[in-house]
C-alpha cells in the first residue's frame, strides 16, 4: 500500500493513536469513578483529577514508548497473514537458499515488512547449529518484490562469539531473502478505513482547537496591555487587607480593563488581577472583599498552570467524552477549593449573595485563555450557591493526611493502568532487558546519592586583622548582632533585648506558677514570675512560635510554629526531638494530665498525639477544617478542639468521635475546660460584616462537660483572641480584637471591664492565668502584661515603652555625622559608624523629620505638632520658625541653603527664609508632603495628597511659587519625592509604585509591585541608584532606569528614613523598630547598627513617654556606645552550650568570657 505519512497514517500510527485513546479511557474512566466517592471533598477532587490530566498529557509519550519496546496495551494486525514471495535471482551470483526451518522462521504477525538475514557461517563451526535468524526492519517498497543485499549480514550475538578466532570465512554471496506479501480480507480494509479516518478527523480538530487556543492567547496579550493600572482607592484598599489576609510573599498587579466582563486572575511569572471597569462602585466593600480572595487564591494555588495544562488537553482530546468530563470536573473542583478560601473568612448566605450580584452585573462570555476566575468555569450557578449551602461540604483548602494518602493510592493506580498494564498484556519478549535497564538506573540513583553525601556546612574565614571579625553568616542566630564573631571557648552567641519587640501569640505559666514562657518572634522565652528576669531563651524554630504547652509536672516543654514542626525541650532549655509529620503551621498544644504525653493541632486539619521522647501516637483526622485549639479535660479522658468550620469536637482518648457542640458564629479561637472539669469554654471569632456598620458576633459559650449547652457571654465586639479560667473555676477572663479586655463569672455575666487599652500595645493575642495566684498573664503586640481581677497590675518591664520609634535620618552633606529624629522628643547626632553620640532633647514631643542645610552648617528639625527649628552641628538652638498651619511632614533646603520648604498635612507648604520671613501656599489638596529644590534652586518639586507631583518656578524668594509641570499619577498618596544631584530624573514614592519623570513632565520608568507605601526616597550622589524605605518594611536599591539592583536586610517595622553618605559607599537606614543602620552599598552588610531602649530615669511627670539610649554595635558584636548601665539592664546575651541549651548572660558576664566584647568607650 502506497501512502505518504502525512495524508493516510502508516499502521504503526494507527495502533499508536489506538494504545492513546485506550490509555487516556481507562485512567479518566478511573477517575471519573473515584472522585464520585469523595463528592463533598472538593480538595481530594481536585488532586485525583490533577493526577488523571497529568497521565492523559503523558499518555501519547507512555504509549510510543511502550509501543518502541514491543509493549502495548494493544497490537492491531491490519493485514492478513504473509505469504512467502518465489524467490528471484540474481544475475550477479546464485541464490543462496536457506537449509534448515532454523535458518529462516516465520514472523506471521510483524505489522511491516521485515529482510530476515541468515547469520553469518564459517568452515570452523559448520557442527555449530546456526542461531536465531535476525529480523531487521526495512523501509516499505511497494514495487519491489524481494530484497537483495550486497552488505554483510548481521550477526546475531551468540554467532559473533562463537566464530571469533575461527578459519577464514567462505567468500560472501548475495543472499536474496524473501519478503512477506501482504494480502488483506475486506474487514481488514474496512477497519483501516475506519481508523484513518477517526485519525484524521481527529487531528484536524486538535489542530484546529491548538490554533484558536493560540489566537486567544494573543487576544489576551493585547488585552492586557490595554489594562490600566488601578486607581480607585476602594479597590486598593480592599486589595491591601486581602494580601494582607492569604500573607502573599509578593503582591500580584491589580489593574482594571473595559474588554474583560468578569474579575479574573491571569499570569505566570507576572500575575494579575484584571477588574473590569465599573465592577467596583457596584459591589459592596465586602462582596469586594470576597472577589478579590477568590481572584488571588488562584494565584496562591497556580491555578493558571494548570489551566494551561487543561486547556492543550481539551484541544488534543477534544473528541473523548471521558477527557471531556475529567476538564468539567476539574474546572468545578478548582473553583470550589477557592470558595472555600472566601468561606474561611465569612459566610455561605452572604458569599451566595455575591455570586448573585455579580452574576448580575456580567454576561456570559467564553473564558479567555490563561485566566481563571470566579466565572471562568461553565458550571450552573443554582448548583454552585447549593454545594456552598451543603453543610457535608469540606471546607478544606488542603489535603489532609489521609486525602493526601488517596490522592498517592490513586495515582498509583492509574500509573499501573497506564504504563504497568501494558507490560502485562504485551509479549515478555523485553522484560529482561528492562530488568537490566531498571537496575542499571538503581545503581545509577544510589551512585548520585552517595556521591552527594551529607550537606555539609562551611565556615567563613576570618580576616587575618583580629579576633573580633564577622562570624560566618551560615550559622548565625537572629538577633541585634549582624554576624557575630566566633569567639574561641564559645559556643553561637546573640544579644537580645529585654523589652517585647514583637508580637506575642502564645504564652503560659509554669504548673507551679513560679515561670511564664511565651514565644516572641522564633525565641521561646522564659521569665521568672516574680521578678521577671530573663532565665533561659529555647532557640530552634524559624518561623514565629504560635503555641506553647507546659507539662504538668513541669519538666517539659513542648512548641509548636508557623514552621509546621513540633519541638520538644527540657526544663534546663535542651533541645529534644523535632517533630515534622504535621503539613501546616502548628496552632495548638495541649499537654496530657498524667504528662507522659501531648496532642497537636495544625492548619491541616488534623490532631496528632506523641509521647514524651516523640513517639508517634494515634492521628485524629475527623475535622474538615484547620484546627486552631484544642485542650484535654482535667480527667485525661475528653480531648476538645476547635476548627474553622464553627464547631467544636469532642474527642475521646483513644481518638473515637464523642459529642459535636455547635452554636458558633465564626471560627473557633480557643477552648479551655474549667480545672474542675465542670465546664468547657469556647471563643470565636464572630461573623465578617457583610453590610457596612454591621457588628459581628463574637461570643464566648460555656458547656457542660457531656456537652449540654450552658451560658453564651456576649460583650466583645471583634474576635475573641485569649480566654482563661480563675483556678477556682468560678470566674473567665477574656480579651479580643476590640482592645477589651472582660471578666465574668461562670453564670454568664460581666462582672467588670478590666481594661479598654490603648494603640500602642492594646491589641491582646493570648491569656493564661497562674495557678497559684489571682494574676493574670496577657501576651500581645510589643508587650507581656499582667492583670488581677482589680485591673492592671504588676511590673512594666516586658512592655516595650512608648518613644522606641525612629521616623527619620539624614546624613551630613560633607561630613561623617548623621542626624535621626525620634519618638522620644529628642533629636541624635551619631558619627558614621555610631561609635559617638549627642541627643539634643529640648522638645516637648515627637520630632518627625531632620534635615541637613547644604553647607552643612545648621541642620532643620520638625516637631510635632507645629514647631519647627535649626539647630548647628554642636546641639546649640539657632532659631525657630513660626507660621503656617497643618502639621509637618516633611522639609527641603535650598542649595545655597538660605530657604527652607516646610510641607504639611492637611495645610500649607511653606518657605521661610533665615530672617524668619515666611510664604505660604496651597500647592496639594489635602496637604503637601514632600518637597525637593533643582541643583539650581530655581525650581521646586512637591508632592502631596492629591496623588500629584508638580514642579514649581521658585527663582525669585518674593513671589509665590509657579506652577510649571503637573505630574499624575493616579497610584494613591505620594509619600516621598526626591531630585537627582545631575538634575535629569525627579523620582517619587507611591503608594504602590516607584515612578520617574523627567523635569518636565515626561514620564520614566515606572516600578510597581511595592506592597505598601514608600515612605523615603534617597539619590546615590553620582544619581546613578535610588534608595527606597518603605511601609512593608524593606530597604531596596533601584538604578536610574528602574531596574531592581539590591535588597538590604529589613527591618522589623516600617522603614521610615533612608540617606546616602556624601561618598555613596554607605546607607544609612532607620524605622519604627527603634533600630538604626550603616549598609556597605556594594556588599550588602551591616556595619553597625544602633537600637533605642528605655533609659532607667522615669518619664517626665507630663508624659508618659521616657528617654530612649541608643546602644550600638559593629558588625562583629562589640559594643561601639551606650551607657553601660542601660545596657546591664535592658540587654542580655545567649551563649550556646554543648547540650544544645542557651546561656542567658548580662552583659558584664559576657565580657568576663569574651574579653572585648563592650569598649571601654562605652560610657
Amino acid at each position: 500500500m502506497s501512502a505518504s505519512i502525512f495524508t493516510i497514517p502508516s499502521d504503526q500510527l494507527l495502533v499508536w493513536a489506538a494504545n492513546v485513546l485506550l490509555q487516556v479511557t481507562l485512567v479518566t474512566a478511573v477517575a471519573l469513578v473515584v472522585i464520585t466517592f469523595v463528592r463533598h471533598r472538593p480538595a481530594v477532587r481536585y488532586w485525583v483529577l490533577c493526577a488523571s490530566l497529568m497521565f492523559m498529557l503523558m499518555s501519547p509519550v507512555i504509549a510510543w514508548v511502550m509501543q518502541s519496546s514491543g509493549r502495548s496495551l494493544i497490537s492491531v494486525s491490519l493485514v492478513a497473514e504473509p505469504v512467502a514471495a518465489p524467490m528471484a535471482e540474481t544475475p550477479h551470483a546464485p541464490a543462496v537458499m536457506p537449509t534448515s526451518p532454523e535458518v529462516v522462521k516465520p514472523t506471521p504477525r510483524l505489522p511491516k515488512h521485515f529482510v530476515i538475514v541468515p547469520p553469518r557461517t564459517s568452515k570452523a563451526v559448520v557442527d555449530v547449529p546456526a542461531a536465531d535468524p535476525v529480523v531487521q526492519a526495512e523501509p516499505l517498497s511497494p514495487t519491489v518484490d524481494a530484497a537483495v543485499t550486497t552488505e554483510e549480514p548481521k550477526v546475531s550475538p551468540v554467532v559473533s562469539q562463537q566464530s571469533t578466532n575461527s578459519a577464514p570465512v567462505q567468500s560472501q554471496a548475495v543472499s536474496v531473502v524473501p519478503v512477506a506479501q501482504e494480502t488483506m480480507t475486506w474487514y481488514g480494509r474496512l477497519l483501516r478505513v475506519s481508523m484513518q479516518g477517526v485519525f484524521a478527523v481527529w487531528a484536524a480538530g486538535a489542530l484546529f482547537f491548538l490554533t484558536r487556543l493560540a489566537w486567544g492567547w494573543a487576544r489576551l496579550i493585547s488585552i492586557l496591555r490595554l489594562a490600566v493600572p488601578n486607581t480607585d482607592a476602594k479597590l486598593a484598599t480592599a486589595f491591601e487587607q486581602v494580601v494582607q489576609k492569604l500573607s502573599l510573599e509578593q503582591t500580584p498587579e491589580v489593574v482594571r480593563s473595559r474588554v474583560i466582563v468578569g474579575p479574573v486572575a491571569t499570569g505566570f511569572l507576572r500575575p494579575r488581577v484584571v477588574i473590569p471597569e465599573g465592577m467596583v462602585e457596584r459591589v459592596t466593600p465586602a462582596q469586594l472583599s470576597d472577589i478579590l480572595i477568590h481572584e488571588l487564591a488562584h494565584i496562591v494555588r497556580r491555578d493558571q498552570v494548570v489551566v494551561l495544562f487543561q486547556q492543550v488537553a481539551s484541544c488534543i482530546f477534544w473528541l473523548h467524552p471521558f477527557a471531556i468530563a475529567v476538564n468539567q470536573q476539574l474546572a468545578r473542583a478548582r473553583e470550589e477549593v477557592c470558595d472555600n478560601y472566601v468561606l474561611a473568612t465569612t459566610d455561605a448566605h452572604s458569599y451566595g449573595r455575591t455570586l448573585l450580584t455579580l452574576a448580575e452585573l456580567i454576561h456570559a462570555s467564553r473564558p479567555l485563555p490563561g485566566t481563571v476566575g470566579l466565572f471562568t468555569s461553565r458550571w450552573k450557578l443554582e448548583r454552585r450557591v447549593a454545594g456552598l449551602l451543603d453543610e457535608r461540604r469540606s471546607r478544606m483548602i488542603g489535603l489532609t493526611a489521609r486525602g493526601t494518602t488517596l490522592v498517592v493510592m490513586l495515582s498509583i493506580v492509574m500509573a499501573i493502568v497506564a504504563v504497568c498494564g501494558t507490560v502485562t498484556l504485551a509479549d515478555g519478549a523485553g522484560n529482561a532487558s528492562k530488568t537490566v535497564a531498571r537496575e542499571s538506573d538503581d545503581e545509577s540513583t544510589k551512585a548520585t546519592i552517595d556521591s552527594a553525601g551529607p550537606a555539609k556546612e562551611t565556615k567563613a574565614v576570618a580576616e587575618k586583622s583580629g579576633r573580633w571579625q564577622p562570624g560566618a553568616t551560615g550559622t548565625t542566630l537572629p538577633g541585634l548582632i549582624p554576624a557575630p564573631a566566633e569567639i574561641p571557648g564559645l559556643g553561637r552567641w546573640q544579644a537580645m533585648v529585654v523589652p517585647v519587640g514583637g508580637y506575642v501569640e502564645a504564652a503560659v505559666h509554669s504548673p507551679d506558677g513560679k515561670s511564664i514562657a511565651f514565644g516572641e518572634g522564633t525565641y521561646v522565652r522564659i521569665h521568672d514570675a516574680e521578678s521577671l528576669d530573663l532565665q533561659r531563651v529555647l532557640v530552634g524554630h524559624s518561623s514565629n512560635i504560635r503555641a506553647i504547652g507546659w507539662s504538668p509536672d513541669g519538666k517539659w516543654i513542648t512548641t509548636g510554629a508557623d514552621d509546621a514542626t513540633v519541638r520538644i525541650w527540657s526544663e534546663e532549655g535542651v533541645p529534644g526531638p523535632v517533630l515534622t509529620d504535621h503539613l501546616a503551621p502548628v496552632r495548638s498544644i495541649a499537654w496530657h494530665p498524667n504528662s507522659q504525653s501531648f496532642a497537636t493541632s495544625a492548619m491541616d486539619g488534623t490532631i496528632r498525639t506523641w509521647g514524651i521522647d516523640g513517639t508517634p501516637g494515634i492521628v485524629i483526622e475527623g475535622h474538615e477544617a484547620p484546627i486552631n485549639t484544642i485542650a484535654w479535660n482535667p480527667e485525661g479522658t475528653v480531648l476538645a478542639a476547635g476548627d474553622d468550620n464553627r464547631v467544636v469536637r469532642l474527642w475521646k482518648a483513644d481518638g473515637q468521635p464523642g459529642p459535636v457542640l455547635e452554636g458558633h458564629h465564626g471560627g473557633m479561637t480557643r477552648v479551655r475546660w474549667s480545672p474542675d472539669g465542670k465546664w468547657l469554654a469556647s471563643s470565636s471569632s464572630g461573623l465578617i460584616p457583610t453590610e457596612p456598620g454591621q457588628q459581628a458576633i463574637a461570643t464566648v459559650r460555656l458547656w457542660k462537660a457531656d456537652g449540654t449547652p450552658g451560658p453564651t457571654l456576649r460583650g466583645h465586639s471583634k474576635s475573641i483572641r485569649g480566654l482563661a479560667w480563675s483556678p477556682d473555676s468560678t470566674q473567665l477572663i477574656t480579651a479580643a480584637e476590640d482592645r477589651q479586655i472582660l471578666l465574668w463569672s461562670v453564670e454568664g455575666h460581666m462582672i467588670r471591664r478590666l481594661e479598654r487599652t490603648n494603640f500602642n500595645y492594646g491589641d491582646v493575642f493570648t491569656l493564661d492565668w497562674n495557678p497559684k495566684t489571682n494574676r493574670i498573664l496577657a501576651g500581645g503586640r510589643f508587650s507581656v502584661r499582667f492583670f488581677t481581677t482589680d485591673g492592671p497590675a504588676g511590673s512594666r518591664k516586658l512592655i516595650r515603652p512608648n518613644g522606641a520609634k525612629l521616623m527619620d535620618l539624614d546624613w551630613h552633606p560633607s561630613s561623617d555625622q548623621i542626624a535621626i529624629a525620634a519618638e522620644d522628643s529628642a533629636v541624635h547626632l551619631w558619627s558614621g559608624g555610631f561609635e559617638k553620640e549627642l541627643t539634643i532633647d529640648d522638645f516637648q514631643n515627637f520630632v518627625g523629620s531632620v534635615k541637613w542645610s547644604p553647607d552643612g552648617e545648621t541642620f532643620a528639625a520638625n516637631e510635632f505638632p507645629q514647631r519647627v527649628s535649626l539647630w548647628n552641628a554642636e546641639g546649640e538652638l539657632l532659631n525657630e520658625l513660626s507660621g503656617g498651619r497643618g502639621i509637618p511632614r516633611g522639609m527641603a533646603w535650598s542649595p545655597d541653603s538660605k530657604r527652607l520648604v516646610v510641607t504639611r498635612r492637611g495645610g500649607t507648604m511653606d518657605i521661610f527664609d533665615m530672617e524668619g520671613d515666611v510664604k505660604s501656599s496651597n500647592m496639594h489638596a489635602q496637604g503637601t508632603t514632600a518637597a525637593v529644590f533643582s541643583a539650581d534652586g530655581k525650581q521646586l518639586a512637591t508632592s502631596g495628597l492629591d496623588a500629584n507631583v508638580r514642579v514649581s518656578q521658585v527663582e525669585d524668594p518674593t513671589a509665590p511659587p509657579k506652577e510649571l509641570v503637573l505630574m499624575q499619577a493616579y497610584d494613591g498618596d505620594v509619600d516621598s519625592i526626591d531630585w537627582s544631584p545631575d538634575g535629569e530624573w525627579i523620582v517619587s514614592g507611591h503608594n504602590t509604585s516607584l515612578r520617574f519623570w523627567r523635569p518636565d513632565g515626561t514620564p520614566g520608568p515606572v516600578v510597581p509591585g511595592f506592597e505598601a507605601s514608600i515612605m523615603r526616597v534617597d539619590w546615590s550622589p553620582d544619581s546613578n541608584v535610588v534608595a527606597t524605605g518603605c511601609w512593608d518594611t524593606s530597604v531596596l536599591l533601584w538604578k536610574s532606569d528602574g531596574t531592581f539592583l539590591k535588597e538590604f536586610p529589613n527591618h522589623a517595622a516600617p522603614c521610615t528614613g533612608v540617606s546616602y553618605s556624601s561618598d555613596g559607599t554607605k546607607l544609612a537606614t532607620c524605622g519604627w523598630d527603634g533600630v538604626a543602620r550603616i549598609v556597605d552599598v556594594k556588599t550588602g552588610e551591616i556595619l553597625a547598627m544602633a537600637i533605642y531602649v528605655a533609659g532607667l530615669e522615669p518619664p517626665a511627670e507630663d508624659s508618659s513617654t521616657p528617654h530612649h539610649v541608643g546602644i550600638a554595635f559593629n558588625r562583629a558584636g562589640q559594643v561601639t556606645s551606650g551607657d553601660a548601665e542601660v545596657l546591664e539592664e535592658r540587654v542580655v546575651y545567649l551563649v550556646e552550650q554543648p547540650n544544645g541549651a542557651f546561656d542567658v548572660l548580662k552583659p558584664s558576664e559576657f565580657q568576663s568570657k569574651a574579653a572585648g566584647a563592650i569598649l571601654e568607650s562605652t560610657k
